[in-house]
């Protein structure tokens, strides 16, 4: 249930409209506009005015002074996002989409199909097969990064055709490359 209008994983991105790029930023705002309120010089029923990053957009809305009613975490935004996600769709999933989730969030939309994947990764794993007498293919559903952990180890040809998702200098974890959500099936 939203309180003051922020939902669970909202980032506070400024109050009063001042930047709270850190958790101390944020307190310090806090007991600014107490004060403020205390000396006389703003009104206990004054907004606030606070933007936050929510899926991929910054949104803004006011509030009333005070505590928010709401648990603020100290940790970076992308730690506690990554633990949402790890605690609602399990370790695997989490691993493998964290930082597509983290890009397609601040940038939008989702990754379309590659058109002739499948062709191509049938291809190359029979020449593979021909030449070394085994291959491995893990394509749809298959290929989650359980499996490809599972099956990468020793091969000396690892060949991979997916979405390749840039970082950036501020981010370069970002860098990372798209594979199946894994679904609720065991691996067999």
């Amino acid at each position: 249930m939203p309180v003051a209008g922020l939902s669970r994983g909202d980032v506070i991105l400024a109050y009063d409209e001042q930047p709270t790029e850190k958790y101390e930023a944020l307190v310090e705002q806090l007991q600014a506009v107490g004060k403020a309120i205390e000396g006389g010089d703003r009104g206990s029923d004054d907004m606030i005015a606070l933007r936050y990053w929510r899926d991929g957009k910054e949104l803004e809305t006011k509030v009333a002074p005070g505590k928010l009613g709401v648990q603020l975490d100290r940790r970076p935004p992308k730690d506690g996002l990554e633990l949402i996600v790890m605690q609602t769709r399990g370790e695997e999933a989490a691993i493998a989409n964290v930082s597509m989730l983290d890009q397609i969030r601040l940038h939008g939309g989702s990754l379309p199909p590659l058109p002739g994947t499948a062709r191509e990764a049938e291809a190359i794993a029979r020449v593979i097969k021909t030449a070394s007498g085994t291959a491995t293919l893990l394509k749809g559903e298959s290929a989650t990064i359980g499996r490809l952990e599972s099956n990468a180890g020793g091969k000396r040809i690892l060949h991979i055709a997916t979405h390749g998702l840039t970082g950036s200098q501020e981010r370069p974890y970002d860098a990372s490359l798209a594979l199946t959500q894994p679904g609720n099936t065991q691996p067999r």
